[in-house]
């Protein structure tokens, strides 16, 4: 059977978009501190500047994290890949999987466990819904990958 991969669904790239529009409009603020006539005017719009850096870095963080996650599901077990590590677990070490609240998932597996939880939500006044993922291309439902490691490992997803 061929790897089948998991990766976050390509609307994240408004992070990145974010991310420069932020920095730009940092970069133009900071032009106008110098501007400034008086400390305190001067004071505020270095804050501002700080402000529209760190949202712009943290754009930039949440899209470069969601571009490093991924899962790759092989015949005899699952690697979970983020920024800054790869999990290999074989299905047969997988005992349980809680669902625990909406959209938030524990796999317990022999030697230890792994949360599984979207890289994002997309909301829409009080609707909030996670980010599905690309199967192999083809985008699919967040809680696809949990049923199909379910199916793989042979237990049942709990509600805790």
């Amino acid at each position: 059977m061929a790897t089948i991969e998991y990766k976050p669904a390509d609307v994240l790239h408004w992070f990145a978009i974010e991310a420069r529009t932020s920095k730009e409009r940092a970069r133009r603020q900071g032009q106008e501190v110098a501007k400034a006539g008086t400390i305190v005017s001067g004071l505020r719009h270095a804050a501002g500047v700080a402000l529209e850096y760190g949202v712009g870095t943290a754009s930039e963080l949440a899209q470069w994290q969601a571009d490093e996650t991924s899962f790759l599901l092989h015949d005899s077990g699952f690697e979970a890949i983020n920024l800054v590590k790869r999990t290999k677990i074989d299905y047969s070490k997988v005992k349980q999987i809680v669902k625990e609240g909406t959209d938030k998932f524990k796999i317990l597996y022999v030697g230890g466990s792994l949360t599984l939880k979207p890289v994002a939500h997309l909301s829409a006044g009080r609707l909030k819904v996670p980010i599905g993922w690309r199967r192999n291309g083809l985008e699919v439902p967040f809680v696809m990958l949990i049923e199909e490691l379910s199916a793989r490992c042979g237990v049942e997803i709990e509600v805790s």
